[in-house]
């Protein structure tokens, strides 16, 4: 996720060779580090705004709360994680090593790693979980998608005209009485 000497993963699977187990005992653990961090905010909000004012009770609920759930949510995200990444693999190793990662690639992965994971509870909440996935895929390539297009779109302002006879970068003249500078300090 962001590591210099690591290529990025889609489309350098070199026949999944050397290192991608390593690569994915990385994955795996900064996305337990993500749940951590966030789970961690969270739980302690919670647990601060449900816990009784006074005493120090309120930060001692929070702590409570990050105790108890946030490994939870930690764990949560690193299976994610896993199951996402070998479903990745899989569809990788299944199109035949081709080059042509696109959004769609990562949806239906996300799709189909929430169905995953959710297939213990049953068909239907397997697929229900499966549609929320391909949408939380879709929201995620959208904002992405509009992200990369804000930031690589040509300035909105256009620059003025150029006046004949005059060099670009010339600063503007006026004559010398035309700015009123002591107007402010006058008294009546």
């Amino acid at each position: 996720m962001g590591y210099l000497d690591e290529p990025p993963l889609p489309p350098h699977y070199p026949l999944l060779g050397a290192g991608v187990g390593s690569r994915f005992l990385v994955r795996v653990g900064d996305a337990f580090l993500i749940g951590l961090t966030g789970g961690s905010a969270l739980r302690f909000f919670k647990g601060f705004c449900a816990s009784p004012s006074g005493g120090g009770g309120r930060i001692a609920g929070g702590a409570r709360a990050v105790g108890a759930y946030a490994p939870r949510v930690a764990g949560s995200f690193a299976a994610f994680s896993a199951v996402w990444f070998a479903v990745d693999s899989a569809t990788f190793l299944a199109r035949g090593n081709k080059e042509d990662e696109g959004p769609w690639s990562f949806m239906a992965t996300t799709a189909a790693a929430r169905g995953v994971i959710h297939s213990r509870r049953g068909v239907r909440a397997a697929a229900r979980a499966a549609l929320g996935g391909g949408a939380l895929g879709v929201l995620v390539q959208g904002v992405l998608i509009v992200i990369d297009d804000w930031a690589l779109a040509p300035p909105a302002v256009e620059r003025p005209p150029v006046i004949a006879g005059s060099r670009r970068g010339s600063p503007l003249l006026l004559k010398s009485g035309s700015i009123n500078w002591g107007w402010r300090w006058r008294r009546p």
